[in-house]
C-alpha cells in the first residue's frame, strides 16, 4: 500500500495570502460642510493611511473637491461623470480597477454593484423615532440608508445595539453583521489654562456651566434638560449656567423660546454652532457635562468629554451603556427626579467629580481610531475569505 501521508500534507497546506484590492467610497469625507458621517469616514481612513494600508479611495468629482495627501498606499479616484456617479460611474470604476471588496461607509451602494460590497449602519433613529423627522426627511434617509443594508453582502454595526436593531427590522442574519465601534478624536483632550482662557473669552463664559452640545432633534431631550435645570437651581442665585452648543437647525428656535419661559432662564445660553477645534476647551472647562439622550446609535459626545477631563451625566438609552460603561452619573431620561439630584450632586460633590474624571480617562483608552481601523480591516478579510498580505507592513 503506499502511504499517501506526506502527500495528503502538502495539498493541506493553507493557501499564502496575497494582496487585496479593497475599495472605499469617501465623497462624504471630503463634503466642505461637515458631517458626522463625513468625519467619522476621514478619521477612519486616516487610521488606515497611518497603518500603510493600501486602498482605492472613489468620490464624486467636483471642482474643488480633492482628496488631501495621503500615503503612497492610497490610491486616488476621482470619478467624473456627469450623472449616474453611483447607479454607473462607480460600478465601472471597481470593475477597471480589479476590486474584490468596496466599503460604503455612507451606506449607500449601487442598485448593481459588480463586487463584493460593506455598509456601515450607524443607527435606525429613523425608524425609531420615525415621529420626530418631518415625512419627506425620514422617506429620504429612509432610501438613503435602507436599499444599502438590505443588499450589502456585510454590515458594520457601530455598536451592539445599532447590530440588533437592524436584525429585528429588517431580519438580517447575525453572521452578516459586525460590530465595529467609533472612537475619540486624538483632537479631543484636555485644553490648556491659555485655551480655555481664548475660548471663556470669545464665548463671554465667565461663570462655572453645564454643557450640553449636539442638534435638538426630539430624541435628544434637550426641552426636558432646561426644565429639569431650571427645577434643579431657579431659587438658587449662584447657580451654573446651562450652556447649549449646536447647529441652529433643526428646532433651536423652539429650544431657545421654551428656555425662555423658565424660571431660570437668564442662565440658559445658546451659542449656536461652535466650531470642533472650540469644542476641547468648551468641555474642559465645564463642571460637568449632560447627554440626557432617549435613542444613540452610538453616542461620541459623553465619551469626547471624558477625553476632555470632564465629569458626565448621561442617560443610558439605545447604545449608551456600550459606548460610556460605568464612567458616568447614569440618569433615565424620563426621570425628572433623577436628573434633578443628579444636577445637583455634580454640582455640590468634587470627589465625585474627581472619580468621574478618572473614570473616564480610563473608558476613552479602550476607544481608538487605530483599533476601529483595525477591526474594520478584519471585516474586508472576512468577507474575502482570506487574510490581505501585501496590504500592511
Amino acid at each position: 500500500m503506499v502511504n499517501n501521508d506526506a502527500g495528503d500534507d502538502k495539498l493541506k497546506l493553507p493557501r499564502q495570502p496575497r494582496p487585496c484590492r479593497i475599495g472605499v467610497e469617501v465623497t462624504a469625507m471630503l463634503d466642505p460642510v461637515r458631517t458626522g458621517l463625513g468625519h467619522a469616514t476621514r478619521m477612519l481612513i486616516s487610521a488606515f493611511a497611518e497603518a500603510e494600508r493600501e486602498l482605492w479611495l472613489y468620490w464624486r468629482h467636483r471642482p474643488g473637491l480633492d482628496l488631501p495627501k495621503a500615503s503612497a498606499t492610497m490610491h486616488p479616484r476621482a470619478v467624473k461623470i456627469p450623472v449616474g456617479y453611483m447607479t454607473a460611474g462607480v460600478p465601472a470604476r471597481l470593475v477597471l480597477d480589479r476590486i474584490e471588496v468596496c466599503h460604503f461607509p455612507e451606506g449607500e451602494i449601487p442598485a448593481f454593484c459588480p463586487v463584493r460590497s460593506i455598509v456601515t449602519g450607524y443607527d435606525l433613529t429613523w425608524h425609531v423615532f420615525a415621529h420626530v423627522f418631518e415625512p419627506a426627511r425620514g422617506a429620504q434617509l429612509r432610501d438613503i440608508f435602507e436599499p444599502g443594508l438590505l443588499k450589502a453582502d456585510h454590515i458594520i454595526a457601530i455598536s451592539q445595539n445599532t447590530r440588533n436593531d437592524i436584525m429585528e427590522v429588517y431580519g438580517i442574519a447575525a453572521d452578516r453583521i459586525s460590530v465595529v465601534p467609533l472612537a475619540v478624536d486624538p483632537d479631543m483632550h484636555r485644553a490648556s489654562d491659555d485655551e480655555i482662557a481664548a475660548v471663556r473669552g470669545r464665548y463671554g463664559l465667565e461663570r462655572p456651566y453645564l454643557l450640553h452640545t449636539g442638534t435638538f432633534l426630539e430624541h435628544k431631550n434637550v426641552e426636558w434638560l432646561l426644565r429639569c435645570y431650571s427645577r434643579a437651581f431657579a431659587d438658587q442665585p449662584d447657580r451654573p449656567q446651562l450652556i447649549l452648543a449646536g447647529p441652529p437647525l433643526p428646532r433651536a428656535d423652539e429650544i431657545v423660546a421654551v428656555a425662555r419661559s423658565l424660571e431660570a432662564a437668564e442662565d440658559i445660553r445658546y451659542l449656536g454652532y461652535v466650531p470642533r477645534e472650540d469644542l476641547p476647551a468648551l468641555m474642559t472647562a465645564a463642571l460637568a457635562y449632560v447627554f440626557p439622550s432617549l435613542y444613540e446609535g452610538f453616542g461620541l459626545p459623553p465619551l469626547e468629554a471624558m477625553a476632555c477631563g470632564t465629569p458626565v451625566i448621561s442617560s443610558m438609552a439605545g447604545a449608551l451603556s456600550e459606548t460610556i460603561g460605568d464612567a458616568a452619573i447614569v440618569i433615565d431620561p424620563t426621570d425628572d427626579d433623577m436628573m434633578i439630584a443628579a444636577l445637583s450632586r455634580v454640582i455640590d460633590d468634587e470627589g465625585l467629580r474627581r472619580d468621574l474624571v478618572t473614570r473616564g480617562y480610563e473608558r476613552v483608552k479602550l476607544s481608538t481610531w487605530a483599533r476601529t481601523a483595525e477591526l474594520t480591516w478584519a471585516v474586508y478579510e472576512r468577507v474575502l475569505g482570506r487574510s490581505c498580505a501585501g496590504n500592511s507592513p
